[in-house]
């Protein structure tokens, strides 16, 4: 499904190889892997969405405007059945906003 080097690094992730910090700086130096969190966040009820929710957040304080492309899925995990990934979206879109001042 995803690059090689893309599904090695989302399962040292996984493993705990892999901080949510250095997955984060990973991520703003190869934007490959925002569509990948993103979508581990949509697909998958584990402790990995989790992680992956908590370093775009990350992302969303360090450098909004790589996620800001993404804002309408952030707003649309705001109905997300899971309340912690509904809040963790209501943070990042707050960060994004930061773009429009």
């Amino acid at each position: 499904m995803y690059s090689k080097e893309v599904e090695e690094t989302l399962n040292r992730f996984r493993d705990n190889d892999i901080s949510e910090q250095e997955f984060c700086e990973l991520a703003i130096l190869k934007n490959k892997y925002i569509p990948v969190l993103i979508d581990v966040v949509e697909k998958q009820e584990s402790a990995l969405s989790f992680r992956c929710m908590k370093v775009l957040y990350l992302i969303s304080e360090k450098s909004p405007e790589i996620l800001y492309d993404s804002f309408f899925i952030f707003a649309g995990l705001l109905d997300h059945h899971n309340q912690m990934i509904s809040w963790n979206a209501m943070d990042i879109l707050a960060q994004l906003c930061r773009i429009d001042e």
